[in-house]
């Protein structure tokens, strides 16, 4: 159960992270490594002072058991190399959503743009002209009897 919530809570992070304009920078890299830093001294703290975890044993987590220290800075320092990697692939999809929103946005952009050319050859003699300014049309008439 608890590796089916971390999966789902992963999967709507990566699809909210590709929907939402909220940019990720490579200094954001500075709030999970201190959050994990905090962390790491709470429990080296709540075993030094003869913290119980569940089922009675001084550990909340085998893998951050102090009584092993080796081990448990090993978990430490692989936890924040490996926050610092996923750190890299976030900002790599913000770089991929920024890359595909332009491109799109351009795309859409030539194609107004030529949608727009063809709509005023095609009015025949009444020609309409589009202000560029505010987007606004004009019409100009041309007669034969002038």
């Amino acid at each position: 159960m608890s590796q089916l919530k971390h999966t789902l809570n992963s999967i709507y992070i990566l699809i909210d992270l590709l929907i939402v304009a909220v940019p990720i920078r490579v200094f954001h890299l500075v709030w999970p490594l201190g959050i994990g830093a905090i962390y790491t001294i709470f429990n080296a703290t709540y075993f030094t002072h003869n913290g119980i975890g569940p089922e009675g044993k001084p550990y909340a987590y085998y893998i951050m058991d102090w009584r092993n220290p080796i081990e448990s800075s090993l978990t430490c320092a692989a936890g924040f190399i490996l926050t610092t990697l996923v750190q890299g692939v976030l900002y790599a999809f913000y770089r991929l959503r920024m890359c595909l929103y332009w491109r799109i946005r351009d795309y859409f952009e030539d194609f107004d743009d030529t949608a727009r050319f063809v709509s005023s050859m095609e009015q025949g003699p009444e020609e309409r002209a589009i202000l560029p300014q505010d987007g606004r049309h004009r019409t100009a008439s041309y007669s034969s009897t002038e």
